[in-house]
């Protein structure tokens, strides 16, 4: 059992009065502080979190106290000559700290003007950091109130989580800004930034003052982030029917930051790339993802900053939530963008493949030491937390599901919650057994896979957990039984070949176990006949499964596919579990590259009549090329040619798969065209080029040699120009890199110089990518592309291995960043990388990045057998 690190109980903050000044020159800043506390039980010694600060002196009433560290718990423990009466008490603390390039706790981030260098000071404290700016009670549960000053140089902008109260004048050139107390809240919420900006504003219908700031000369970026802001904060407000609890919401674009994005209470940090949109350079994937990562932000001030989790465990409660409301008000801003068939690849798919994994997690998850911490922040505490509340939300209905949301944020405001408290909230307006029907999702980790076939006219239906590898499935013993929300599509008689007639009927049925202990779940819905129908099962992809159907089901399932009478998302969702089922060699790859000529195809009628164009839905596209991609990885490069199958006839099949739709769009967007086809358009370039298209490719190096390259293909374009060039083309785009302002567009260059295949320029990339010329929070990006590249993976290793010290010492104190970084090579199925890659990490420590080891390692050997299993039997398909 691992140590407890939780503070003792016995001592609650109310308040902090808190007072910095940061020195941007010396890159260090110093504070005093007085909290005022509610003692339980007398006690000589109070501890609080305090990590690399320099604590001068404590004092309560009249007496000082010894001051001890405890580096391993992150504490200061201030020993008093005499025993702190029970009752309210102030404790004042004087400090110093130094402001770090860590991206964590106070710290300090660079950025150019015309050559010239400049700094702020901004703060992350999330998950466990604050403790590194000010010694506090850094805990969720300890909820207090803040009344932040700030001492800074005149003519600086501060802000912190409220509105300025106050300006006095201080020592000759500094003054003090004070701001409104904030709402009480917990410790990892607030924030505090320091620095020259501009910014622009706009009030929301109900009054709230929204800015978003930015470093000079970039406000002319800010606008799409500002109209995002505040038609969201007006969804919200209604939709969650509550207020939002303060009068000023500021966005912050800092040009270092190590996530997307932080929901700090009415301050929310971003990354640039995240906020800011150049109307002339932003492409519109880019837009997307700013709606996005804003709507998960300001959900977040609902979600986790008025109801907060009681402890980490329960981290999924913020998360979770927020990626699955993200998508709800997306959609209800731009309901063209079919935002949740997106979400059924991006994120329920993104999670269905990680938790496939033997070394997954629950989604509530005992942890303890913020090493442990920084772990959860993954697909499974967001994506797979979206997923499930998806699938509730369409068992309970939106009626219920929005009346449970209300019922939990009115009555937990201000405080902390388990999951139990929302299940609850579900329960009491709903009637139905939510806590029961969920257990399993939230406490145990993985998911089933619905088998489904047709035994005497009558559906049948099994579940087991399902596992990515069968090696993986051996070792296992678990026999979790789920209870599934099924929805399906009832069977449809054909009368004629026209769409009106084919409209699925929602069955609900829930898929559970009829007797305790018997893992079949046969349910009879009526009387099947198999020769004129189909049948779906999760239908809608709503819940968060797997299904195999047997080859009889399959098989009717080609006719809605080509016909596109199922919808995008089912489309989408029968193809990935086809490819998901042949990794876990429960069915030969050549079942899934079969069933692809459905998407290809225009469907014919018995006279052999075109009824119905190929697949044109981007969604559907992007999980098809995610499928090769999985394929094209496993393929050994180059210097094994011998090896089968060869990426020419891999190759050769996606050309087949995506010409016809590239022909369909052409390379420049048409009037008013669909925001998915603009998306699918740069899909196709990148999969054609990449794929040897000589055509695209010719096209793409011509665009580049101009110069003049639309932002929407832009990213597509430069893939193909790496993937097919030499040195030549690596000087340009590092020289365009080096010169670039907008960070989208230095993401779009640094995200394909692992693209090229001369092993010369992958040794370049990396030693670039470690150098001065980015940013510590690009390098990885950078260093991904190289180790998912099957030319570059010998190189990745090396370089990883040679830099592990400097990549330790910059992202190894808590975080996701390492555990990101070390993923990059799981595409791999060469034996060498499996076995350098365990042997390097059995001696070397990847703080917060433990359980990503075990699950590279796991589909390292899973990939290894995979492609022992089925290589020949795919070569052969390909020829």
């Amino acid at each position: 059992m691992k140590q407890t690190v939780r503070l003792s109980k016995n001592v609650i903050p109310i308040e902090y009065d808190l007072k910095i000044r940061p020195d941007l020159k010396n890159f260090t800043f110093e504070g005093v502080e007085t909290i005022t506390l509610s003692i339980l039980k007398k006690t000589k010694t109070l501890t609080l979190h305090s990590k690399e600060l320099e604590i001068e002196t404590a004092h309560m009433s009249d007496m000082w106290g010894k001051i001890s560290y405890d580096e391993k718990s992150e504490t200061a423990t201030f020993t008093f000559p005499e025993n702190i009466p029970a009752g309210k008490n102030k404790l004042t603390i004087v400090f110093k700290g130094i402001l770090n390039d860590k991206m964590r706790g106070f710290y300090r981030s660079r950025y150019y003007i015309d050559g010239k260098e400049h700094h702020m000071a901004t703060t992350q404290f999330e998950a466990t950091d604050a403790r590194r700016a000010f010694p506090c009670f850094d805990e969720p549960a300890q909820k207090a109130v803040f009344h932040v000053s700030l001492v800074v140089p005149k003519g600086k902008t501060a802000i912190s989580n409220t509105l300025p109260k106050s300006v006095e004048e201080h020592e000759s050139g500094f003054e003090v800004i004070r701001f409104h107390p904030t709402p009480k809240m917990s410790t990892y919420l607030l924030a505090f930034i320091v620095g020259d900006f501009e910014y622009i504003e706009k009030k929301t219908k109900t009054g709230v003052q929204v800015r978003v700031y930015t470093t000079h000369g970039k406000k002319h970026q800010a606008g799409f982030a500002l109209d995002c802001a505040v038609k969201t904060l007006e969804f919200y407000e209604k939709y969650f029917d509550i207020k939002y609890p303060l009068n000023t919401l500021d966005m912050i674009a800092i040009p270092d930051f190590q996530s997307g994005a932080m929901e700090n209470w009415g301050a929310v940090t971003y990354r640039e790339s995240a906020l800011l949109v150049d109307e002339n350079h932003s492409s519109v994937s880019n837009k997307q993802w700013v709606a996005l990562v804003i709507a998960h932000e300001l959900a977040h001030q609902w979600f986790g900053n008025l109801v907060t989790m009681e402890w980490w465990t329960h981290l999924w409660l913020n998360e979770g939530f927020a990626t699955y409301i993200e998508y709800l008000a997306v959609d209800k801003l731009f309901p063209k963008w079919d935002i949740w068939t997106q979400f059924s690849t991006n994120d329920l798919g993104r999670a269905l493949h990680l938790d496939a994994l033997l070394n997954t997690h629950p989604i509530e998850i005992p942890v303890h030491h913020p090493d442990e911490i920084g772990e959860i922040f993954d697909e499974v505490s967001y994506a797979k937390g979206a997923s499930v509340i998806r699938m509730l939300a369409s068992y309970l209905g939106e009626k219920d599901f929005r009346a449970g949301l209300h019922h939990y944020l009115k009555k937990h405001s201000y405080k902390n919650t388990e999951t139990l408290h929302l299940w609850q909230a579900f329960e009491k307006v709903s009637g139905k057994p939510v806590a029961k029907m969920m257990r399993n999702w939230t406490s145990k980790p993985g998911y089933p896979v619905v088998k489904a076939e047709i035994k005497n006219g009558k559906l049948a239906l099994s579940q087991e957990r399902f596992f990515a590898s069968p090696i993986s499935k051996k070792k296992s013993k678990d026999k979790t039984i789920w209870q599934v929300p099924l929805h399906n599509s009832s069977n449809v008689q054909y009368q004629s070949s026209q769409k009106s007639n084919f409209l699925p009927v929602r069955i609900f049925r829930s898929l559970k176990n009829p007797e305790i202990g018997s893992p079949s779940l046969a349910k009879p819905l009526k009387k099947f006949i198999l020769e004129n129908s189909y049948l779906k099962v999760n239908f809608g992809e709503t819940g968060f499964f797997r299904t195999a159907y047997s080859k009889e089901l399959l098989e009717k399932l080609k006719m809605p596919v080509e016909r596109k009478i199922l919808s995008p998302r089912d489309r989408l969702g029968v193809i990935r579990d086809l490819f998901a089922l042949s990794e876990a060699g429960t069915i030969p790859t050549t079942d899934a590259l079969e069933f692809l000529s459905a998407y290809k195809n225009p469907a014919r009628n018995a006279y052999g009549k075109a009824v119905a164009g190929g697949e044109d839905n981007y969604t559907v596209w992007l999980e098809i090329a995610l499928g090769l991609a999985r394929l094209e990885q496993l393929i050994v490069p180059r210097q094994a040619r011998h090896l089968r199958p060869t990426k020419s006839n891999l190759d050769k099949l996606i050309l087949d798969l995506f010409s016809p739709t590239m022909k369909r769009l052409g390379w420049s967007p048409r009037k008013n065209e669909m925001h998915t086809d603009t998306l699918l358009r740069s899909l196709c370039i990148s999969r054609l080029g990449r794929s040897g298209h000589t055509g695209i490719i010719n096209k793409a190096r011509a665009m580049f040699k101009t110069g003049k390259i639309n932002p929407d293909i832009r990213g597509a374009v430069y893939s193909v120009v790496a993937s097919s060039g030499g040195m030549k083309e690596y000087k340009i785009f590092i020289e365009k890199y080096k010169k670039e302002t907008l960070h989208e567009e230095k993401n779009r260059i640094g995200g394909v110089l692992g693209d090229f295949s001369d092993p010369k320029i992958l040794k370049l990339t990396c030693e670039f990518a470690m150098s001065k010329h980015v940013r510590t929070q690009d390098t990885v990006g950078i260093l991904s592309s190289i180790g998912a590249n099957p030319e570059g993976r010998d190189i990745w290793l090396k370089c990883i291995k040679l830099n592990w010290k400097i990549l330790v010492s910059r992202y190894g104190d808590g975080g996701h960043t390492l555990a990101r970084l070390i993923k990059a090579i799981s595409g791999s199925a060469e034996e060498k990388h499996l076995k350098s890659f365990k042997e390097f990490f059995a001696t070397h420590d990847a703080p917060g990045a433990k359980r990503a080891i075990q699950q590279v390692l796991e589909r390292l050997e899973g990939n290894t057998l995979w492609l022992k299993r089925d290589g020949k039997k795919i070569e052969g398909f390909l020829e």
